[in-house]
């Protein structure tokens, strides 16, 4: 039997993701770094999209397994989705991904082993991709912390996308 109780905190969530599409036109179709790499965080000007939003979540610790769950921007249109991080504070750089709604998804970003096989639906349409981790940025505190996933999306064997996703939290 686990004694081990759940421990949940409301927290203040940022987020900011920079999204770069990757076509045949780019000057690297195999991986180009098209946003701002999590390095030194500056925003470059050939990012496709940029978005930021803020809100209210819960972070959640069991043991050594860590949660943060907050609710999608409804201005984006995922208003009835809810998005969980969640990793061990002992492989802070596997983080998975997981969300619930109308667009269900789980998405896997681990900087040990980059490619990871993912799935995501639109309605009832489910399709298969891969996220391929350049980096992942971990640095949890209880009080206050800060995810950082650089990652590209890989359809059919092409390299379609580089995100530079960004969570921060605070009670």
């Amino acid at each position: 039997m686990n004694t081990t109780s759940k421990k949940t905190t409301p927290v203040k969530i940022y987020i900011s993701s920079f999204i770069t599409n990757i076509t045949a036109d780019s000057d690297s179709p195999f991986g180009q770094k098209g946003c701002a790499p999590i390095i030194d965080l500056n925003k470059e000007e050939n990012c496709d999209e940029h978005i930021e939003f803020s809100t209210e979540g819960f972070i959640s610790e069991k043991g050594d397994t860590v949660e943060i769950t907050y609710k999608e921007n409804a201005e984006l249109g995922m208003a009835d989705i809810e998005s969980t991080l969640r990793f061990k504070k002992n492989r802070p750089n596997f983080v998975n991904l997981i969300r619930t709604g109308s667009a269900p998804a789980s998405l896997v970003f681990d900087s040990h082993f980059p490619r990871q096989n993912c799935s995501y639906c639109i309605g009832n349409l489910p399709f298969s991709f891969c996220i391929i981790t350049n980096e992942v940025k971990n640095l949890f505190d209880e009080f206050g912390g800060k995810i950082v996933l650089d990652y590209q999306i890989e359809m059919h064997g092409v390299v379609t996308e580089h995100n530079v996703y960004t969570l921060e939290y605070k009670k």
